[in-house]
């Protein structure tokens, strides 16, 4: 059974507007489902922890416990702050190989490229992608993160990605 990486990608569980955030509990839904239907034997959340009032990974954790996952299933990373460092981590720490990375289609396209550069063997999972005028801000920054790959746009790092 294979192992599955989530990562909150700076993704709180609330938004900015103090709401729920969709993309957080679009992943969250989408690690249980895997989870909940056998496919996946352990989560390994990674997100920030930079202070005491900030922690995705347990908030992570919150959320997949209240989807029936069992807390002794679910590892946390506590240093994942942008995707390189969860994928480095995910094989040096973790000692993961061969993950799913669950993210909405956008990041998994990225989050799936640098896996498999740090020769790890990732299949990503696609989580359901939110309300249309959600994504503006989310994109442009991924334009962003595309361009620290990269020079130019993240076109030429899609692969592949199973939904």
């Amino acid at each position: 059974m294979p192992r599955f990486f989530a990562r909150a990608t700076e993704r709180d569980y609330l938004s900015s507007s103090g709401r729920p955030n969709q993309y957080f509990d679009n992943r969250m839904d989408a690690a249980a489902e895997l989870f909940n239907r056998n496919i996946i034997s352990r989560i390994i959340v990674s997100g920030d922890n930079s202070s005491r009032y900030y922690n995705e990974p347990l908030d992570m954790r919150n959320a997949l416990i209240q989807q029936s996952v069992p807390a002794n299933r679910i590892h946390m990373d506590y240093a994942g702050f942008r995707t390189l460092d969860s994928v480095v981590r995910t094989k040096e720490i973790f000692g993961q190989d061969k993950i799913i990375v669950i993210s909405q289609k956008f990041h998994n396209e990225r989050a799936v490229f640098i896996t498999r550069k740090k020769s790890i063997d990732a299949q990503g999972f696609n989580a359901a992608d939110v309300t249309e005028n959600k994504r503006l801000k989310t994109r442009l920054r991924e334009i962003g993160s595309c361009n620290k790959i990269h020079s130019g746009s993240c076109f030429w790092c899609a692969t592949k990605i199973s939904s």
